[in-house]
């Protein structure tokens, strides 16, 4: 039998022989594994191919189908499961909007339950809150895993979830008595919150202490540590992100356009600067400490820093705008004319002093110039229907913050719990002001 002389090879020692030998076993068990593997994956995947094709929407259907059974022989792991259940469950929520715009339409011709329409809002209401629940937790777990995007939901209290999240969801979901759950006596994240008040943890721009109706500056201060935890954690989950995002286009182009103007302009100044604050938080947050904001979460910035300081700028307008508004010998036309004038000067002396000439204070002076005449116009014109409209508009924002730091409307019991209640009254908000505008 011929054989390998390896004594006469210089390189192959006894040594390195064993090396040799022990690298091809090595390698071997190595494809065997991968092969068992790949063998594996394969037969999982036709499984669930097999799955998904026993449920394909026949030609008659409109709609696909969620899994009503399977086949218990079928390999389908509890993380595919959940993850078909969750795109089931966003299908439901895409009908049952679609359902309600088309019982809220004008041109809707076939009737329906008067009571349809008030029944679809309170099943979506509960919905958007199961929905949040489960972006924030996979959004969490994610995080923990390392980014793993098909991480499933963790049953186990253990995994950082809490029973409490499970038992308040199941509280909202209930089908046979639609209501919000009692508030809680037992306010423990309000308490962590006066913790961090206590040993000065918590900064801030302005207190709010009256417009809020809080008791007093350090219950105000308390709350605001847990609003802005809870916007911090919603604004971490992209698509809630994108949600309030195109709600705030679609509510800040509608009234616009009940000032009789396009809204394209002020769409791309929107875009505009949501787009460069998201590329360049750190330099945003640094100009924006500079005004004293000092914190970046959605309270700070959308509501404390933009809308309550706008509302305040128009209840004590500048001389320039108070003088066009008072000057009976104008037309409405030549007033708006004005005021357009008068706000744009303002703003154009206002961005002059601006250290950083293409920041996040220039591009919102933009949106300004555009949307402020409109806002003069609304709260200090003569338009009585855009005048509505408006006053709606800031009435619902105020009270929006107010619930926010109500301990009677929201129950502070945990940093999750308090995380979904905000988001169910951000949502429903968001579509108070969309039906309002």
């Amino acid at each position: 039998m011929w054989s390998i002389p390896w004594h006469k090879i210089p390189w192959i020692s006894p040594r390195n022989l064993r090396v040799l030998l022990v690298i091809l076993t090595g390698t071997s068990v190595v494809m065997l594994a991968a092969g068992f593997f790949l063998n594996r994956r394969r037969r999982r995947y036709q499984a669930v191919t097999m799955a998904k094709s026993a449920h394909t929407p026949s030609m008659r259907g409109r709609y696909p189908q969620p899994f009503m059974s399977l086949d218990p022989e079928l390999e389908v792991s509890p993380e595919e499961l959940f993850r078909q259940g969750q795109e089931a469950f966003t299908t439901a929520i895409q009908l049952w909007e679609k359902g309600l715009g088309q019982v809220g339409s004008d041109g809707q011709q076939v009737q329906v339950n008067p009571q349809l329409a008030s029944q679809l809002r309170q099943v979506l209401r509960h919905a958007y809150t199961v929905q949040d629940v489960y972006e924030h937790i996979s959004s969490t777990k994610d995080q923990l895993d390392g980014g793993n995007t098909h991480s499933a939901l963790p049953l186990e209290e253990d995994e950082g979830t809490g029973s409490d999240s499970y038992h308040s969801t199941a509280s909202f979901i209930s089908l046979d008595n639609v209501e919000i759950p009692l508030i809680n006596d037992v306010h423990e994240f309000y308490q962590l919150g006066m913790e961090q008040v206590t040993s000065n943890n918590v900064p801030y721009r302005m207190l709010r202490t009256e417009l809020t109706c809080c008791s007093s500056d350090q219950d105000y201060l308390a709350k605001l540590y847990c609003v802005r935890l809870a916007f911090l954690d919603l604004m971490c989950v992209p698509g809630t992100r994108q949600y309030f995002k195109d709600k705030g286009r679609e509510i800040l182009s509608l009234l616009y356009q009940n000032y009789n103007r396009d809204s394209s302009t002020l769409v791309q100044y929107y875009d505009d600067l949501l787009d460069y604050t998201e590329e360049n938080v750190c330099d945003v947050s640094e100009e924006l400490k500079m005004r004293g904001v000092m914190d970046m979460s959605f309270y700070d910035v959308a509501l404390d820093f933009i809308l309550l300081d706008s509302f305040d700028d128009i209840a004590n307008p500048p001389t320039a705008v108070t003088a066009v508004m008072q000057n009976k010998w104008l037309t409405d036309g030549m007033k708006q004319s004005a005021l357009s004038t008068a706000v744009w000067s303002i703003s154009k002396a206002k961005r002059s002093l601006l250290q950083k000439k293409d920041g996040f204070m220039s591009r919102f002076y933009l949106i300004g110039e555009t949307m402020g005449p409109a806002l003069v116009w609304g709260f200090l014109g003569t338009d009585q229907i855009f005048t509505s409209k408006c006053q709606k508009f800031k009435d619902k924002i105020v009270q929006f913050v107010k619930s926010l730091f109500s301990l009677e409307k929201m129950q502070y019991v945990s940093r999750e719990q308090f995380t979904v209640e905000v988001s169910q009254l951000a949502r429903n908000t968001c579509e108070d002001l969309l039906a309002a505008t």
